[in-house]
């Protein structure tokens, strides 16, 4: 073989091992992203009444001056939350349905108030937008808020209550990241 077909095959060999160390390199800083992102993940749950050692901050109030209720959403997680929309929904029994009573929810876009770890925002949302009066035989309740980091990603929780059973008694159901 000629020298030129040695300097060919070496150099090609040295762009192979190059770009090999390029994609190493690629893959241990996403996977630095990651670890950095759930050192700061925030996570926002409900409640009804503020938890134990949470302040609440923040008085939001998306009920109009009509009857309502007020829920806390308050942040569990290591980084500050910045809230964006929240929605809420009525699931109601066989016997409503029946009954004509239709199931409502209703969608908040949220002011972008952040909430750092270990506070709360008290939320009022008005009862007309979620159930019906007098709507007693409600069987549950879905509650879904979207919020980002400080770094920009975006999360979701979603919580559904039981018959009979307040956010407070009944788990958690959704928390991730939304792709």
């Amino acid at each position: 073989m000629s020298c030129d077909c040695w300097q060919a095959l070496w150099t090609g060999a040295g762009a192979l091992i190059v770009a090999w160390y390029a994609f190493e390199t690629w893959r241990l800083r996403k996977v630095s992203q990651d670890q950095f992102e759930a050192s700061i993940a925030p996570m926002l749950l409900f409640a009804h009444n503020r938890p134990d050692g949470y302040d609440s901050i923040v008085t939001l109030d998306l009920h109009d001056k009509k009857p309502g209720w007020g829920i806390e959403i308050y942040n569990a997680g290591k980084g500050p939350a910045i809230l964006q929309h929240l929605s809420v929904q009525s699931r109601a029994s066989e016997t409503l349905k029946s009954a004509g009573m239709d199931e409502r929810g209703r969608k908040y876009d949220l002011p972008p108030s952040p909430i750092p770890p270990s506070t709360s925002a008290r939320i009022w949302i008005a009862e007309e937008d979620v159930c019906a009066s007098g709507a007693i035989d409600i069987v549950s309740f879905e509650y879904e808020v979207f919020y980002t980091s400080t770094s920009r990603v975006k999360y979701r929780t979603y919580h559904r209550t039981k018959k009979g059973k307040s956010l407070d008694d009944t788990p958690l159901v959704e928390y991730g990241r939304v792709k």
